[in-house]
């Protein structure tokens, strides 16, 4: 099964599919695997509809046509449209939680998958979340450019560390940089939000810069 893809590669395969690319060449434009790329092409020909008809779909509708994980009608005996409506039903209930405070999607995806073992996996489960979240939202489409642009500001928890001489708890802000394009970031805990401190800790992108994407971001306080 090849990993679930974010909504724009998606578009980007259909595009490329949509103008006769060849798997090779859609790989060279768009650096994903041959296997991830001829398992979307399935996707798209299982769909029975065109190139165009699909791009012109909601991001919502398209997702639940192309990127249904494992693409199988029949995993655990259950079909995909089964689990489509058992989430749908609950989305209202898991934005509501993901508002409160110390409750991230990590946890709303366990308490998920509890409830339902053969449900959807983590990333299928955050999309259909954020086009729920998205739906009653203006939203604006903004196109990014790899590696220009640094998004900057303070996660809403604060983290901290036991000085070991004193045993006394002290507090820092968490600093998170993300590259919008990607959706990696950089996180750093800072003593203040001065600007001094701020400033010393923005990250120049070299090839020693430690980014990870934006899922695997845990922050305990």
């Amino acid at each position: 099964m090849a990993k679930p893809l974010r909504m724009h590669q998606v578009k980007r395969i259909i595009e490329l599919y949509q103008q006769g690319q060849s798997i090779r060449q859609t790989q060279r434009l768009t650096g994903l695997s041959r296997t991830t790329i001829r398992d979307y092409h399935h996707r798209i020909q299982s769909s029975g509809l065109s190139a165009d008809k699909l791009l012109a779909l909601e991001e919502e509708s398209l997702l639940s046509l192309i990127s249904i994980e494992s693409f199988d009608q029949g995993l655990c005996g259950r079909k995909a449209d089964d689990r489509h409506t058992s989430l749908v039903r609950d989305l209202d209930r898991y934005c509501g939680d993901l508002s409160k405070r110390g409750v991230t999607r990590q946890l709303l995806w366990e308490e998920y998958r509890k409830e339902h073992p053969a449900g959807y996996g983590y990333t299928q489960f955050c999309e259909y979340l954020t086009r729920h979240l998205q739906k009653d939202q203006a939203v604006m489409h903004f196109t990014h450019k790899p590696g220009e642009l640094l998004e900057i500001d303070y996660a809403g928890d604060k983290t901290g560390y036991v000085d070991i001489s004193t045993g006394e708890w002290i507090t820092c802000e968490v600093l998170v940089c993300t590259m919008p394009y990607s959706n990696y970031m950089y996180v750093e805990a800072l003593r203040t939000q001065m600007q001094e401190e701020l400033v010393g800790a923005i990250p120049p992108v070299t090839f020693t810069t430690v980014l990870i994407p934006a899922s695997t971001i845990i922050i305990a306080g």
